[in-house]
C-alpha cells in the first residue's frame, strides 16, 4: 500500500523567527504533482478544491482570529508577508494545499 503521509506538505520553513517586519515563507507541495498522486488521493476520497491554484497561507492570532490570508500561485516557492503593522505577539502560520492538507507553525513578532 502507498503511504499517504508522503503526499502531505513536504516542507514549510519560516524566517526570521522572531521577526520585526517581513516574514519569509518557503514552502513546497511538489509531491502532489508527481505522477499518480492525484489519482491516489481521489481514490482515498480526497477532492481537490475547484478554485484552488496551489493553496494558501493564513496567519492567525494565538486566540484563533485570522488576520492575513494569501493565495499561493505556485506549488513551491518563497512568499513574504509584511508583519510590521501588527502588534508584538505570538502568531500561528498555517499553509494549506488544494486537498486540505495543512501544516502549522508558530512564530513571534517582536
Amino acid at each position: 500500500p502507498t503511504d499517504i503521509k508522503n503526499t502531505t506538505i513536504e516542507s514549510l520553513n519560516i524566517y526570521p523567527n522572531p521577526t520585526r517586519d517581513k516574514l519569509f515563507i518557503e514552502y513546497n507541495f511538489t509531491s502532489y504533482s508527481e505522477e499518480g498522486n492525484e489519482d491516489l488521493l481521489q481514490t482515498l476520497g480526497y477532492k481537490k478544491h475547484n478554485d484552488c491554484r496551489s493553496g494558501e497561507i493564513s496567519i492567525y492570532t494565538i486566540d484563533g482570529k485570522m488576520i492575513i490570508s494569501k493565495t499561493l500561485e505556485q506549488p513551491s516557492g518563497l512568499e513574504s508577508i509584511d508583519m510590521k503593522d501588527y502588534p508584538p505577539a505570538s502568531y500561528l502560520i498555517k499553509i494549506t494545499d488544494c486537498y486540505g492538507f495543512s501544516k502549522e507553525q508558530k512564530f513571534v513578532k517582536q
